[in-house]
């Protein structure tokens, strides 16, 4: 499967969505259970991909933000395109400040996992009440695709081939076409792994793909 072709039909997919709901760009950590919840559309739409910042004049910042506010600024990512506003969490100070800077669009610093913040903002942004019904159906879809992540890390399958599922499965926006998506690259196969964190994988993706 070429699973690069599944990110390039989200760019297609995003512009089509953004015709009939408001789309949200997530930077960090931030909950998309209680964005979605308000009927919104949620990507998470940093960048990866070092060889945009080629030309870049603005490149004093690691790998990820040179790429995402590359990006940005020369209007590359349908994703960034398509969103009416960003919602970035606090984690890297430079960031949500930068971002702040490069972009005409609202930015919502979601601070110190506050939630019920994010919960007011979303309120009085969409003029509509949080939907807890909605919120928690969104939760137990949101368990089910970690269950089947955490199934598919001990599959005795190609690491790469996990990480590219887990990575390109965030390009599908239908959370059950997503849920089927990981399902069927699950076997009965059982692996012992020992797992290395990393702050940004999807930056080594293909350097490890050369290796």
């Amino acid at each position: 499967m070429d699973y690069l072709e599944i990110r390039k039909k989200a760019y297609i997919d995003i512009l089509e969505i953004s015709s009939k709901k408001t789309v949200v760009s997530l930077w960090g950590r931030v909950p998309w259970e209680i964005v979605e919840s308000f009927s919104y559309q949620s990507v998470y739409s940093y960048g990866i991909d070092k060889e945009v910042t080629k030309g870049y004049e603005d490149n004093n910042y690691c790998d990820m933000l040179n790429s995402s506010f590359a990006y940005l600024e020369l209007k590359k990512c349908p994703f960034m395109y398509a969103s009416s506003f960003f919602i970035v969490d606090d984690y890297c100070k430079s960031r949500y400040e930068n971002l702040r800077k490069k972009t005409d669009k609202e930015v919502y610093i979601y601070k110190n996992n506050d939630y019920k913040s994010l919960i007011n903002y979303l309120e009085e942004k969409s003029k509509t009440k949080f939907n807890k019904e909605k919120f928690e159906e969104l939760v137990n879809k949101s368990k089910e695709i970690s269950k089947l992540i955490v199934a598919l890390r001990s599959c005795k399958i190609p690491n790469q081939r996990i990480y590219e599922v887990e990575y390109f499965s965030k390009f599908i926006f239908d959370l059950d076409k997503k849920i089927e998506f990981i399902k069927k690259h699950i076997d009965d196969s059982k692996e012992e792994k020992s797992i290395a964190k990393v702050q940004a994988g999807a930056g080594i993706y293909k350097k490890i793909s050369q290796l």
